[in-house]
C-alpha cells in the first residue's frame, strides 16, 4: 500500500493563514446596558413607584410658597439719562475715567474729530500659544472634571462619616424613606442615607440624566444594597456607596465585579439593568492538519 498527500493545496493555504492568524473572540468579563425597559412583571417595579410619588410629594410640599411679584425697577443706562442742559460739548471730556490711560487721548481725539486713522494700542496685548501649551477646550473641559470628580468624591467621603453616626437598621418591613423622612427622623439605613448624596449631587449642578439611584446585590450571599451611581461614563459609572458595604471609596462598577447592578432609577424613571458580554478579537495561529489517502 502507497501512501502519498492529497492535500497540498490545503496544507499550503492553511499556512498562509497560520502566517496570519485567525480571530476568536475571547470574553473579557461582563459590562451592562444599565438603560432597558423593565419587564411588564419586573418585581421591583411597585416599590419604586411608590417611593417616586412619595418622594415627589414630599418635594412639592417643601417647595416655598409663590410671594407677591417684586418689580424691579431698571437703572437707567448711560445712553437713556438727558444730559443737563448747561452742558457743553466740551464738558464731556470730564467724565472720561482716569483709568482710560494712554487711551484717554484717543477719545478726546475722536470727539473732536481729529482722530488719527491708526487704532488705539490694544489694553491686553493678544498672546498666540504654541502648540505645546494645549488647547484652551481641552484644559477647561479637564479642570471641569477634575473639579466635579473631587466634589464626588468628598461627597463620598462625607456620607460615610455620616453613616457611622445616623445608620438607622429598618425593622421588619423594608421601608424606602424619602429624604425628608430621612432628615425628620435623623437618620436611616442606606436606601435613605444615599438620598443625601443622590439629592446633593443633583443640587450641585450634576444633571439628571447621568445620576441615578441603584439597586445592587452580591451573589455572594445575595445581600442588597442602594448606592448612587454617577454616569461620568455611560457605560462604566462611579459608584457613591452610603455606608462602605459595597466599597470604601469611590470606584468604578467595572472595578467591583462582586457585587451587579439590579435597577436604575431616579424620581420619574426606572430601568432594568442587563449583563452584556463584552468580547475582543484575538488572534491565534492556524495549525494546518494533514491528510493521507489510501492508494490502491
Amino acid at each position: 500500500m502507497q501512501r502519498f498527500p492529497i492535500f497540498s493545496l490545503l496544507v499550503l493555504i492553511a499556512f498562509a493563514m497560520g502566517s496570519v492568524g485567525c480571530q476568536s473572540f475571547l470574553s473579557t468579563g461582563r459590562n451592562y446596558d444599565y438603560f432597558a425597559r423593565p419587564h411588564q412583571n419586573d418585581a421591583w417595579s411597585p416599590k419604586i413607584g411608590q417611593w417616586q410619588r412619595r418622594a415627589r410629594a414630599d418635594r412639592d410640599r417643601q417647595r416655598p410658597l409663590p410671594g407677591p411679584a417684586i418689580v424691579a425697577t431698571p437703572t437707567p443706562t448711560r445712553a437713556a439719562i438727558a444730559p443737563h442742559p448747561s452742558k457743553t460739548v466740551t464738558d464731556s471730556k470730564a467724565e472720561i475715567p482716569a483709568s482710560a490711560g494712554a487711551n484717554k487721548s484717543a477719545v478726546l481725539a475722536a470727539e473732536a474729530g481729529t482722530a488719527s486713522p491708526e487704532p488705539a494700542a490694544p489694553l491686553v496685548r493678544a498672546v498666540t500659544p504654541s502648540p505645546a501649551d494645549g488647547s484652551l477646550r481641552e484644559k477647561y473641559r479637564d479642570f471641569r472634571s477634575e473639579r466635579r470628580r473631587a466634589l464626588a468624591r468628598d461627597l463620598s467621603g462625607w456620607i460615610q462619616e455620616q453613616a457611622q453616626q445616623h445608620y438607622r437598621p429598618d425593622d421588619s418591613r423594608d421601608h424606602w424613606a424619602t429624604l425628608e423622612e430621612t432628615l425628620r427622623s435623623n437618620g436611616d439605613d442606606c436606601d435613605g442615607l444615599e438620598l443625601l448624596v443622590y439629592d446633593a449631587l443633583l443640587a450641585l449642578g450634576f444633571d439628571a440624566t447621568e445620576v441615578y439611584r441603584a439597586i445592587v446585590y452580591r451573589p455572594e450571599d445575595l445581600q442588597h444594597h442602594m448606592v448612587t451611581l454617577w454616569f461620568e461614563d455611560p457605560e462604566d459609572p462611579w459608584v457613591i456607596d452610603p455606608t462602605g458595604a459595597m466599597t470604601d471609596s469611590m470606584q468604578r462598577m467595572s472595578d467591583l465585579p462582586g457585587w451587579v447592578p439590579l435597577k436604575v432609577f431616579g424620581l420619574h424613571y426606572e430601568y432594568s439593568v442587563h449583563p452584556v458580554a463584552r468580547q475582543v478579537a484575538q488572534n491565534f495561529p492556524v495549525v494546518a492538519p494533514v491528510a493521507y489517502a489510501r492508494s490502491d
